[in-house]
């Protein structure tokens, strides 16, 4: 689906397309935009603004690849007693190739053809140790914890249900205004589920479902199995994933233990079961996140604890947490004292703030919006931006929450022609323009 909005401390009649807020076609340049006084990071790029007023940086993301000396394939028409050495002779299942490059401990290129690789031929939860680097072709592939036969459904009342054991379960057909689907509310039991549409119940092996249009389930709807998602552990190493989808398991749907940079690349990240789409912890250089949409994680859409320093480029995050009591789920936070810049992006429905940067370093954000945050109000959680340390906020747009910057610690919140109506705590103008 393709959206407009307005771009962001420009003319308001001015728009540029949805998912592309570094917008291609831009000529001419401003000029550099220098990291505001007193923040605390140098990063290894510039950021400059376009004549059209929209943020670039000078990120070399090919630079980012790391190194390869082996090279597999893998193919939804592959065979796991192939070679995996060419597309012709691609494995089929994604965790027989970890598997292979695990035991071989080299540095690696994976190629995954574009399709779904569902649950005994998905990414499961093997190590790659060594320095990686995994690129979807011929289409986006989708690595998802759904059982490999679709399940047989019959009638139960107004639901239908299913001989499968679900933790969750998606209606992909039922499109949200982001244009993705819909994780269905977990209910008491299989009666709440026939009263109630959108949601679904699962006891001793059999799952029950009402869908929207209480429509028999399809091949758009997505049981999910409790099983272990992605999980990156590669301590000194760099991990660069491109062009992936990542949809739900029984956790995060990509959780980074350990790592020297990581890299993510185009990459969507959907559905996370427990846990946020991305949680990136002890990762000892820097998280690079490019063109990546989190969508309806049980908590953040990004979120970072003991990483130094991030950075989102044109990055969306959509509606985290709908059904959990707390008001703490983000669409991206960062968390113990690091540094976060973001360039882009769309942050918005979380039940919580749209970024809240808690314990954390510094933030600097340009051309972000944080929107229509659903948390309780009352409770310093429907928020827009938000942080406890200091906040450098440039061209930036939140609306639809109860404050739309919150300063909540000993910092500032500063901020350079942005747009936003309610605050809390402190701000402070602030133009760092040469």
């Amino acid at each position: 689906m393709k959206r407009s909005r307005p771009q962001p401390g420009g003319d308001p009649n001015r728009w540029y397309p949805h998912g592309s807020p570094l917008g291609p076609g831009a000529k001419g340049c401003r000029g550099d935009v220098p990291p505001p006084v007193g923040f605390g990071w140098a990063p290894p790029f510039r950021v400059y603004e376009t004549s059209q007023g929209i943020f670039r940086t000078t990120i070399d993301w090919d630079a980012l690849v790391p190194a390869y000396t082996d090279e597999f394939w893998v193919s939804t028409g592959g065979n796991n007693g192939n070679t995996g050495l060419s597309h012709a002779q691609a494995w089929l299942s994604i965790d027989v190739a970890l598997a292979n490059i695990a035991a071989a401990g080299n540095p690696t290129r994976l190629n995954i053809e574009g399709g779904e690789y569902t649950n005994s031929h998905r990414w499961d939860s093997t190590l790659i140790a060594n320095d990686f680097y995994a690129v979807g072709y011929g289409g986006r592939p989708v690595t998802i914890s759904r059982p490999n036969a679709f399940p047989a459904w019959t009638a139960d009342g107004a639901s239908y249900k299913a001989a499968v054991a679900a933790v969750q379960v998606i209606d992909n057909a039922d499109t949200q205004a982001d244009g993705f689907g819909l994780a269905l509310e977990l209910v008491a039991n299989a009666a709440a589920v026939m009263a109630t549409p959108r949601s679904f119940f699962e006891a001793a092996g059999t799952t029950w479902v009402h869908t929207f249009d209480s429509r028999e389930p399809d091949t758009d709807v997505d049981c999910v199995l409790n099983v272990n998602g992605t999980t990156i552990s590669a301590a000194g190493k760099t991990h660069y994933y491109k062009g992936i989808e990542f949809r739900s398991s029984g956790a995060a749907c990509v959780n980074v233990v350990a790592a020297g940079n990581i890299i993510l690349d185009d990459c969507w990240l959907t559905f996370a079961k427990s846990g946020s789409c991305l949680d990136c912890d002890d990762v000892t250089g820097i998280v690079y996140l490019r063109d990546c949409v989190a969508v309806q994680a049980t908590d953040d859409g990004f979120n970072y604890a003991t990483t130094p320093y991030a950075v989102e480029v044109n990055c969306n995050s959509y509606r985290h947490g709908p059904y959990e009591v707390a008001n703490n789920q983000n669409g991206s936070s960062m968390h113990g004292g690091g540094v976060i810049v973001r360039v882009g992006g769309i942050y918005s429905g979380a039940k919580g703030p749209g970024i809240a940067d808690v314990t954390a370093g510094d933030t600097w954000c340009l051309g972000c919006q944080a929107l229509d945050s659903v948390a309780d109000l009352g409770v310093n959680a429907n928020d827009g931006f938000k942080t406890d340390g200091d906040m450098w906020l440039d061209r930036c747009i939140a609306s639809g929450n109860e404050s739309d910057i919150a300063e909540d610690g000993a910092g500032t919140a500063y901020h350079h022609e942005s747009t936003y109506t309610t605050s809390r705590g402190t701000l402070a103008a602030y133009n760092n323009r040469p």
